[in-house]
């Protein structure tokens, strides 16, 4: 009788030491995970299922937890909790600026990691040329068979716009009343949408970006951006006014604007561009 006492007793003595030697995650909703902690990181507390010690590793977030209790009686209250990084978003959940109409119009970048909206200033082209003596001299003694192209040039080697992502999103936002943003004196039509607008790779010299806007010969010439040029993008109407606009593929580093559809077939218009540089 006295062994079997004895025995019984080693037995709780047992468990009791085997209770104690377990640590405790205790979460927000105060449930208790029994465990043995392994790592602590500045997000994840990684630790081993009690009654699995040779199982797989688990982890949880600090966020989560509300107070460790270590197996020699140990407390560590967890007070810096984590606060989960909002993800980027995209063109079917951004611009709550625009729906609380906060935006004047124009064409803005938003940028999806800092949830702030850039505006791209207007810029005028400063220059028009076509061709130079060698083209002249090319097209007076060959008829018909050389094409001059007539470039548009654009002052200074960089846009003041730098974005640091290959997969813009813009923002069109659009004076409905007037057609266009604040003031078109300067083209030959109104803006109703970003239909109105080419995207244009921009080819960059020293000191200016220029754009090809025709061609001619002696036979004939046109006017207007060549398709090459084009960047294919789409748009989402938001609502009345704002449209968010992405690019078809991502673009690569360079010199790009976004262009007046109209101005672009017209010699002699004083053509604006939204410019920016993709770095």
């Amino acid at each position: 009788m006295k062994k079997v006492t004895f025995i019984l007793l080693l037995i709780t003595i047992c468990f009791g030491i085997a209770a104690k030697s377990q640590d405790i995650i205790v979460k927000n909703d105060k449930s208790e995970i029994k465990s043995k902690i392994l790592e602590i990181t500045e997000e994840l507390i990684k630790y081993k299922k009690f009654e699995m010690p040779d199982g797989p590793t688990y982890s949880i977030n600090k966020a989560d937890v509300f107070m460790l209790l270590y197996a020699n009686g140990t407390k560590e209250y967890i007070e810096n909790k984590v606060i989960p990084k909002p993800a980027p978003q995209t063109i079917q959940d951004t611009a709550t600026d625009a729906d609380n109409d906060i935006l004047e119009p124009g064409i803005y970048y938003f940028n999806p990691l800092t949830q702030h909206y850039l505006e791209i200033d207007g810029s005028n082209i400063t220059s028009s040329k076509q061709g130079g003596l060698g083209q002249a001299i090319l097209r007076t003694s060959v008829s018909g068979l050389f094409n001059a192209k007539e470039r548009v040039t654009l002052g200074g080697s960089h846009a003041a716009i730098e974005i640091k992502l290959d997969t813009p999103i813009f923002l069109f936002v659009i004076d409905i009343a007037a057609k266009g943003f604040n003031n078109n004196s300067n083209y030959l039509g109104k803006v109703n949408s970003p239909n109105d607008f080419f995207l244009v790779k921009l080819k960059e010299k020293k000191d200016s970006r220029e754009i090809v806007v025709g061609k001619s010969n002696n036979v004939s010439s046109t006017q207007g951006i060549d398709d090459k040029q084009k960047i294919a993008f789409r748009y989402q109407k938001i609502k009345k006014g704002f449209y968010k606009v992405v690019t078809e593929a991502k673009l690569e580093k360079g010199e790009y604007c976004f262009m007046f559809a109209s101005a672009s077939l017209y010699e002699g218009v004083v053509r604006k561009v939204f410019d920016f540089s993709v770095q």
